[in-house]
């Protein structure tokens, strides 16, 4: 993961985030990816963020 992206993250979902990102990247079979977590928004506050998105291998 992108250190910046991480550094965004809010210090109780990182563990969660990174283990639940890692365990998608390491399965085979290219189901949806849908996580929900708090990043910083820009001015300081946290913001709820669902990401959601598939891994496409051609």
């Amino acid at each position: 993961m992108d250190d910046l992206w991480v550094k965004a993250l809010h210090p109780h979902d990182k563990t969660s985030v990174r283990a639940y990102f890692d365990d998608y990247i390491n399965k085979t079979d290219n189901k949806l990816y849908e996580n929900q977590f708090r990043m910083c928004h820009k001015e300081g506050y946290w913001v709820w963020v669902l990401l959601r998105g598939r891994t496409i291998i051609s």
